[in-house]
């Protein structure tokens, strides 16, 4: 997402065009939102009477590597977040500051929702409360600790179920993580996937917000 951009922005421009599409949903997970944010600005500005509605799970929202030296947070990054620092040539600090997330709040036909893990260790929630107070952009923190909070709302969860909870590191979801997002996954009243998050994207949110607060009552107590 960080090669080729010229090319794969000519690429989605010519979806939009010739679907004459009017809105246009982009989901990017992990350290992929930068590809989210690249690709969100470029077609804002190309097609300003579309709007664009980013999906950002556990997204990293900068590439700016002081962020991390003054958060502590270089610990917890997936490596091959640290390769991109380590290839100055190639990723100059000028392509760094061209993948932030804060450029989409230029944009007036852009809507940003974060969605991240609160108890991770990673950093995700630093890094999406640095978003704070842009008009465009909402924050939806999920009760959990596993960094890739993208599956469970992907496909149903099987208890034991392996998944990869961090880049590279593939295990069961916590017991506390895995009772939360099954949880979520048995409620009648509403389903939550991708599709619902998509298509019905208020409505979806007031139901999670709802469920997370519902979930904390039950348990008397933060999960971590």
């Amino acid at each position: 997402y960080l090669d080729h951009v010229k090319e794969n922005t000519e690429y989605l421009s010519q979806h939009i065009r010739r679907h004459s599409l009017s809105v246009v949903n982009i989901i990017g997970t992990s350290k992929s939102c930068t590809g989210a944010f690249i690709f969100a600005d470029e077609l804002a500005r190309r097609f300003p009477k579309v709007k664009f509605n980013v999906f950002a799970f556990s997204a990293y929202t900068t590439l700016d590597k002081r962020f991390y030296d003054e958060h502590q947070l270089n610990k917890y990054l997936p490596g091959s977040l640290l390769g991109v620092w380590e290839n100055s040539e190639k990723y100059a600090s000028a392509l760094a500051r061209y993948g932030d997330s804060t450029q989409l709040a230029k944009a007036n036909n852009i809507s940003l929702i974060l969605l991240y893990p609160e108890y991770s260790r990673g950093g995700e929630t630093a890094l999406a409360l640095r978003m704070q107070g842009h008009a465009n952009v909402r924050f939806v923190p999920l009760p959990v600790r596993t960094h890739s909070i993208i599956a469970p709302f992907w496909h149903k969860l099987l208890e034991g179920q392996e998944i990869e909870v961090f880049e590279g590191v593939v295990r069961p979801l916590p017991p506390q993580d895995y009772a939360y997002f099954s949880g979520l996954q048995d409620r009648s009243d509403y389903t939550f996937d991708l599709y619902h998050l998509l298509d019905d994207t208020e409505r979806f949110l007031e139901r999670l917000e709802a469920a997370n607060k519902d979930y904390i009552r039950t348990l008397g107590k933060a999960p971590y």
